[in-house]
């Protein structure tokens, strides 16, 4: 996204939309002429004139070459281009009601990408910098970053950063100048005439106040950007300190805590980067000249095409763009698909958010008529599939074995609708969700595929946890490393997430067999940092040692073969240290887990699958006992509850965490145990004299709210 900057310019960040109350004055917007422009990679939807508008699409397309070329930012193969709504005329910008500091956004949303750039007083001379080619470029670079085929998880600062110092390029005498020190506002962090930076702080920032209307918000917003930006351009500023950056990534990367991943990386204090940086900015900033290697850039000549747009294609085509940004509100939005509706009476994806975003009170009456208008239509489709998983995951809920038959349908118009649009991300997530929960007899892989196509579009813990555990299901070893590492660095839990423990198993594992050890003279020293202490054979561990990783962890016990078999003791980074078996490298079979402070639990014992509680076992918690069956790390089987400091025991039925409690006036409730021993919380209601399933809520053991399973299914 991109931030008007105080008094400036605009800010550079990548959105992460949240709902609010901006209005959007579309007939405005309509009135105005609009132009429809396409190149290879880019669909371009603006109000600039021909001429500026076929210039700006081939600055994309050069941009997009140089970054391929030199930086390595090589896309995904398959992506659809990339839509952008860019912006000339400000009266225009400021139709669209975005919060006042923005200049320009990137979205990704579960119906795919797209940008917002104003780019008022565009210039065509790419030798001039210019302030709508920057905020262009800054979007762009969003998406070339989650985009490229070594993408990885980024802090903020330097997702910010970096696109706003690659966002400088321009072009002069055949050669690429990035990094002009003008394109940001040094004031934001010069106080006092000394330049000021807190780089802990900003290392660590994680939300932004980006709607505020506040002023001391909207400085704080300004210092956060410039100050990514001085940094960023301090770090590219030599080899080693790229370098340096380079690392401190990728030690994120492998879960470690911001403080550790900068202390291995830099080598320095945070006091000692702020003087460096200091010192630096205290000299003439120098812009990063680069040459072609052929001594001259030959960038592309790519095919565009421009079409103007009427006011029903510019209805239709704005559609696909604005719904998806959640900042919008829902009034203007209903009043934009009715628009479009009005002028475009065949728009099926228009008629569709009538339905996906609850804007009329007979959604069934309209799916049935999209259904007679357009049966193969992928929204539809994996709308459909939503409500059969919805259904079948309350089904499941409620203890009720027929759930498998829904999950199943669903499925099947998951696949429909991936073939009818392979670039919607909603049906790829639905799809692997549908394996979170189907038996291993079925086609686990096709979950996979499902949950890494959903990654590329939504980068959240949720799908990494996914795609995690059903590589686990599968047994697939040091596969599950890259999905691990994700769910581990896009969890806010970090090291005690229910991966933590496995993480560092599969890390040591990868170390003893992919990677050749070189003899020391204690064992063993491999080229990721980790040290093995015990006897060796030909580069391999055997017999009693152990292997100690940079961050810490370690493996003491037995090696066979070259990996660690029978039992032995893991101790990982985050805290967890579990005794017990392994078998092919990896902990399972039997033994105790005990976990860091303010977990989940205290302790377990039993049954070990990857790290995590599965079969029988005792897990001991500050609220008391669970004694039974666990489903990876939930309580799900035959089980006993003990209560702390109370005589209360709930012995019987568990299904994924939730009690089932015994009938009580014609309901049995299925939901969770309050701190008291009663029910408590959102679950699932069921009468077995009629068979009737309903959601409801308990407070204290008192019945609260009770919810249609229908609605349960829409939510």
């Amino acid at each position: 996204m991109q931030l008007k900057l105080l008094p400036l310019m605009l800010f550079l960040v990548a959105a992460l939309l949240c709902p609010s109350a901006f209005a959007l004055n579309m007939e405005k917007l309509a009135d105005d002429d609009w132009l429809h422009i396409t190149s290879p990679n880019f669909e371009i939807i603006t109000d600039l004139d021909e001429e500026t508008g076929r210039q700006l699409t081939k600055d994309l397309e050069d941009y997009r070459y140089f970054s391929i070329q030199r930086l390595g930012l090589i896309p995904i193969a398959g992506l659809k281009p990339l839509t952008i709504l860019a912006i000339g005329q400000e009266s225009n910008f400021k139709n669209l009601d975005l919060p006042e500091m923005w200049g320009g956004v990137f979205n990704l949303s579960s119906y795919g990408y797209s940008a917002i750039a104003n780019v008022k007083n565009y210039t065509t001379n790419i030798k001039m910098n210019n302030h709508g080619r920057q905020t262009l470029f800054h979007e762009y670079n969003h998406f070339l970053i989650r985009f490229s085929e070594n993408s990885k998880t980024y802090p903020k600062w330097y997702d910010e950063g970096m696109a706003d110092y690659w966002s400088t390029f321009r072009f002069k005498n055949d050669k690429v100048f990035i990094g002009d020190p003008n394109a940001r506002d040094g004031s934001a962090i010069v106080r006092g005439g000394t330049f000021t930076l807190d780089s802990e702080k900003l290392l660590k920032f994680t939300t932004l106040p980006l709607k505020s209307h506040k002023t001391s918000d909207e400085v704080m917003v300004g210092e956060f950007y410039a100050q990514s930006f001085y940094l960023i351009h301090y770090l590219n500023s030599s080899p080693e300190l790229t370098a340096d950056l380079d690392k401190y990534i990728n030690y994120l990367n492998l879960g470690y805590t911001v403080d550790a991943a900068f202390q291995k990386a830099f080598n320095m204090t945070y006091a000692d980067l702020d003087k460096n940086a200091k010192k630096y900015f205290g000299k003439r900033l120098v812009m990063l000249a680069i040459s072609s290697s052929a001594g001259k850039f030959n960038f592309p000549t790519p095919v565009i095409t421009i079409n103007k747009l009427d006011k029903p294609a510019f209805y239709s085509e704005i559609l696909e763009i604005l719904p998806n940004y959640t900042v919008m509100n829902r009034g203007t939005i209903k009043q934009l698909i009715d628009s479009t509706i009005a002028l475009n009476p065949n728009n099926i994806n228009a008629k569709m958010l009538l339905v996906t975003h609850d804007y009329i009170a007979d959604p069934q009456k309209m799916l049935q008529e999209l259904e007679q208008q357009a049966p193969k239509n992928s929204r539809l489709l994996t709308y459909k599939g939503d409500i059969l998983r919805n259904n079948a995951n309350a089904l499941r809920a409620a203890g009720i074995s027929k759930w498998e038959d829904p999950m199943k349908q669903a499925r099947g118009y998951y696949r429909r609708a991936i073939n009818a649009e392979p670039s919607l991300p909603l049906a790829y997530f639905g799809l692997g969700d549908v394996y979170n929960f189907l038996p291993a007899s079925e086609s686990l892989q096709e979950g996979v595929a499902g949950f890494d196509t959903a990654s590329l579009y939504a980068r959240d813990e949720m799908i990494f946890a996914g795609l995690a555990t059903l590589l686990i299901r599968m047994d697939k070893g040091v596969e599950t490393l890259s999905a691990l590492r994700n769910t581990i660095a896009f969890s806010k839990e970090k090291e005690k997430s229910n991966f933590a423990l496995i993480l560092d198993n599969i890390e040591l594992l990868k170390d003893v067999t992919l990677l050749k050890g070189v003899p020391s003279p204690e064992g063993l020293i491999y080229s990721s940092g980790a040290i093995f202490i015990g006897q060796a054979t030909n580069g391999k561990p055997v017999g009693m040692g152990k292997i100690s990783r940079p961050n810490g962890s370690y493996f003491s016990g037995n090696f066979i073969d070259g990996v660690m078999q029978g039992q032995g003791k893991l101790v990982t980074y985050g805290g967890y240290t579990f005794d017990g078996e392994f078998k092919k490298g990896i902990a399972r079979g039997r033994g105790k887990i005990t976990y860091p402070e303010n977990s989940w639990a205290i302790s377990y014992e039993g049954e070990i699958e990857y790290g995590i509680p599965h079969g029988k076992g005792i897990a001991i918690t500050k609220s008391g006992k669970y004694e039974g069956d666990f489903w990876y790390s939930k309580s799900h089987g035959q089980g006993t509850l003990y209560i702390a400091d109370s005589k209360i025991k709930l012995s019987g039925k568990w299904i994924e965490n939730n009690y089932e409690w015994p009938e009580e006036n014609d309901n049995i409730f299925i939901g969770s145990v309050g701190e008291s021993g009663k029910r408590n919380g959102a679950g699932i209601c069921k009468t077995p004299a009629t068979g009737k399933i309903i959601g409801c809520t308990y407070k204290d053991g008192e019945l609260q709210t009770e919810t249609t399973l229908e609605r349960i299914a829409a939510e």
